[in-house]
Order: C-alpha cells, then sequence, then structure tokens
C-alpha cells in the first residue's frame, strides 16, 4: 500500500470532504498526455479513483514542472552552472511555475466559494477537476534569453549544442529499460516541453488566472532570483568562472 493511499484512508476517518492530491504535475486531465504513462503519474491516477471511491471531492493542481527546480537541474536544456545550452528541435510552448505563484494560487483558490452565480468561480466547478496554475508560457528560446538576460551574459560565453526531443526521449527510455528509475523525471521533461505533447495549457491557464486573480510573472526577474543563488555559490556576477575564465 502506497504511501497516499494510506494518508487518503486516514482523511476518510478524519470526515475530510474535500482532498487536494498530491499532483503538481502537468495537464493530467487530458488523455492525450504522455506523462501520464509515466511511473511517475500512475499513482497520482490511483490515489484520485481511491478518493472517488469513498464519494469524496478532490481538485487537482497543474503547474507543469516549477521554474526554480528546474533551471537548478538543468531540465529545460539550460544548464546554469557550466552555461551550456541545448536546443530541442521538436520542441514548442510549454507553460511552467513558480513556487510563489502556486502559493498564490492555492491561496486563491481555497478562498472561492462552494458555489457561486459564476460557476467558474467556485469550488463546485473544480470539483474531480483540475485548476492551471501557471507563471508563463515559455518555449526553449524565450527562457534561454532570460537566463542571459538575468545572467548579463551573451550567446559568445554560452556552449551551445543541438539537440532533438526524439533523440532524448530515445536516450531516456533506454536508460529505463536498462534499469535507470530516475530517469522518468527527464521522460517526463520531455514530454512537458515536446511540441503537442501536452505541456501547452495556456487556455485553460488564462481562464484560471481570472478566476483566481493572479497575473503572468515576469519571467526575467523570476529567473534573476532562482540564479542569483547559483551566482553566489560560484563567486561569480553571472558572466565568468572562479578561475577568472570565461564559463563557457
Amino acid at each position: 500500500m502506497t504511501d497516499t493511499k494510506l494518508k487518503n484512508i486516514a482523511i476518510v476517518g478524519a470526515g475530510v470532504k474535500w482532498i487536494i492530491p498530491n499532483e503538481f504535475g502537468g495537464d493530467n486531465m487530458n488523455p492525450d498526455n504522455p506523462c501520464l504513462r509515466t511511473s511517475f503519474m500512475v499513482p497520482k491516477l490511483a490515489a484520485r479513483k481511491q478518493i472517488e471511491d469513498r464519494d469524496l471531492k478532490w481538485i487537482g493542481v497543474a503547474t507543469n514542472p516549477w521554474i526554480e527546480m528546474s533551471l537548478m537541474y538543468g531540465l529545460f536544456g539550460i544548464n546554469i552552472a557550466d552555461k551550456t545550452y541545448t536546443h530541442y528541435s521538436g520542441a514548442g510552448p510549454f507553460n511552467s511555475s513558480s513556487q510563489e505563484q502556486v502559493g498564490r494560487g492555492m491561496a486563491a483558490l481555497l478562498s472561492l466559494p462552494v458555489t457561486s452565480s459564476n460557476s467558474r468561480a467556485s469550488l463546485e466547478h473544480y470539483t474531480n477537476n483540475f485548476v492551471y496554475i501557471s507563471s508563463f508560457l515559455l518555449t526553449q528560446k524565450r527562457l534561454f534569453e532570460a537566463v542571459k538576460q538575468a545572467t548579463d551574459t551573451s550567446d559568445a560565453e554560452w556552449s551551445i549544442r543541438e539537440s532533438s526531443i526524439d533523440q532524448r526521449i530515445s536516450t531516456a527510455k533506454d536508460k529505463f529499460a536498462q534499469g535507470d528509475v530516475y530517469i522518468g523525471l527527464d521522460l517526463m521533461y520531455c514530454y512537458y516541453i515536446g511540441e503537442g505533447m501536452g505541456g501547452d495549457y495556456e487556455a485553460k491557464a488564462q481562464e484560471d488566472r481570472k478566476v483566481l486573480g493572479i497575473e503572468e510573472e515576469d519571467l526575467v526577474e523570476v529567473v534573476r532570483a532562482t540564479v542569483a543563488p547559483t551566482n553566489a555559490t560560484n563567486g561569480t556576477n553571472g558572466t565568468h568562472g572562479t578561475n577568472g575564465t570565461n564559463g563557457a
């Protein structure tokens, strides 16, 4: 029995009627979303079914990858510490959220009335449904430009490589077949940023931003705040390495 199932059983015993399960992923209401078939997402589907089987209500929260973690670990193809940028052909627009934006969205969601004359602005609308939180709709190019601006660097200071989403997916699947269970995260990022793979839920996010009263964030400012600790750790101003040479 999974930890999520144990918690759900405990919640039922406590008389809770509304549950926000541990989603905080992509558009998991989209049946064509390939992320749903990854090892990270299968337990989430089971948890929602368990809630419904007990005649309870759940609200899923779609955030797509948090931009802070994604930049820290180079999961969007941009490694700030090494100043390498891998551009993937086959990548398309994708949503991303900051942790602060998710917090604002959650606070606004939980402030909604159960019912309302504007049916969308109510908890009933989101019953066994998803709320779509997003800070911005990105492309790799837009994000790379923001990173360069936030770090005061230029193309010449980066190692720029070319690859493809198909190749990244193939590599991830090969590693998974060889027993690397953690490569599932990399596979999910392929699906998040791959063109037409479900990472773009902007139309839904726009509607929910109106309901929740939140706005798009300033991409450069969010990136600047994210990379500041990295620059401080490296002892840099965002342009040169600690040995005084070009970081590329």
